[in-house]
């Protein structure tokens, strides 16, 4: 007889980025970070030549057999304080309402952001788990310690303080939700393509919901967008994101002066420019082209679509 206890399948999956660790099923007994209780343990006789039971018994564990893959999946909801993820979150939620919600959390995001998160949360009907880079304080901080904002490889932050963040919180068998909107069908296409070790779920595309869609589907649910939204911005993310374009910039330039001013001195400290090499500090007020959100009103068509409102 032996204490150690079968595992179920699935289990002795080698992880190296767990440093070398073995990898159980979700329900297996053996598991260290999350104890299961005791199965039962029936006591088996072996049977002698003329078919009675032995003295001497046979132990065994009645071990479940292991659950569909749905059972046990996690689903996870990355919500970044958009419109669209907080959307794609909720519709995923009514499907799967076990469903954990994520959010990274970066300091360089508009103060709204937390009161949208709270508000939607509440829609939502669960809490919102919050997580962040344990290695930098923000994307300041990243961008002055990295002396790098932008290239052809991306963006440093959006790797650094969201895409490792995510990996570090994630299971290996974890779908995970994006709010991708149907206008960006060949760009869901794309990520899911660069990130074929995850699984993924796109729900807005799902169902064909677009942008605007999802605008009128938050306010439809007495839900104030975030601030970004209606200073007229196209995303909820960072102020003075250093993907934006000179338009962007340059509306950066008259919403958040302060914000402006830091980044052209960080990018003449670092050598560095987050539009194509032309410092901020040179930059023409005139330059680019940045059309404001048009939002929706409560005007002739309001409520129209009234069944989102039970999303």
């Amino acid at each position: 007889m032996t204490d150690q206890k079968p595992c179920l399948p699935g289990c002795h999956f080698y992880r190296a980025e767990t440093g070398g660790k073995w990898w159980h099923h979700p329900r297996c007994w053996n598991r260290t970070d999350k104890p299961a209780p005791e199965p039962p343990i029936p006591q088996l006789y072996k049977l002698d030549v003329d078919g009675d039971p032995m003295d001497e018994p046979m132990w065994r564990y009645d071990v479940p057999p292991a659950p569909e893959p749905q059972e046990w999946k996690r689903t996870v909801a990355w919500f970044s304080c958009g419109a669209a993820s907080a959307v794609a979150a909720k519709l995923i939620i009514k499907e799967i309402p076990g469903t954990i919600v994520v959010r990274c959390v970066l300091d360089n995001e508009h103060p709204d952001n937390d009161r949208f998160a709270r508000d939607a949360a509440q829609w939502f009907g669960k809490t919102v788990v919050n997580v962040r880079s344990d290695k930098y304080k923000d994307c300041w901080d990243l961008w002055q310690k990295r002396r790098y904002l932008n290239g052809p490889a991306g963006a440093l932050c959006t790797v650094e303080m969201k895409k490792l963040v995510r990996r570090a919180f994630s299971e290996p068998d974890d779908v995970h939700v994006f709010g991708f909107t149907v206008e960006e069908a060949a760009r869901a296409e794309r990520f899911r393509l660069n990130n074929i070790e995850i699984e993924t779920r796109f729900p807005l595309i799902e169902q064909r919901i677009s942008k605007a869609d999802c605008y009128e589907i938050i306010s439809d649910n007495a839900i104030e967008l975030p601030a970004m939204y209606r200073l007229g911005y196209h995303n909820a993310n960072c102020v003075g994101c250093v993907k934006g374009g000179a338009g962007y910039w340059n509306k950066i330039r008259v919403d958040f002066p302060e914000v402006f001013a830091r980044m052209a001195a960080l990018e003449t400290e670092i050598g560095a420019s987050c539009i194509n090499g032309k410092p901020l500090e040179t930059l023409d007020p005139k330059a680019g082209r940045h059309k404001d959100l048009d939002l929706p009103d409560c005007g002739l068509f309001c409520g129209e679509n009234e069944g989102w409102k039970h999303i």
